[in-house]
């Protein structure tokens, strides 16, 4: 079974950080990288059609994140908007390092 965390890396090449699965805690371990802003954002995709009973209960995602400023994407469409917006932070990360190595050439 692939994970949402492998299609996102195979697809933008983006960095993702896998977690464990509900199961093993993982909504434990998200809620503690949302709260310790070791992660720029969340995706967890869900089928609002099909509900499945062992579905984890995102009430804490929402509220860490929240809380932490972390954008939260539970659809298609706010995935995509969120990716566009990842995208433009990392190419402004990319101009603002080269500006510093400018900058320390030129001392």
């Amino acid at each position: 079974m692939t994970e949402t965390g492998e299609i996102i890396e195979s697809e933008t090449g983006l960095e993702v950080t896998h977690i464990f699965p509900a199961k093993k805690g993982g909504e434990m371990q998200l809620c503690g990288l949302i709260c310790s802003n070791v992660i720029r954002c969340v995706f967890f995709l869900r089928d609002p059609l099909n509900q499945d009973p062992a579905e984890p209960d995102i009430t804490p995602f929402y509220r860490a994140c929240d809380l932490n400023n972390v954008p939260l994407a539970t659809n298609m469409v706010g995935a995509v908007a969120l990716m566009s917006w990842l995208g433009r932070k990392s190419a402004e990360n990319a101009d603002d390092n080269e500006l510093e190595s400018e900058d320390n050439i030129e001392e």
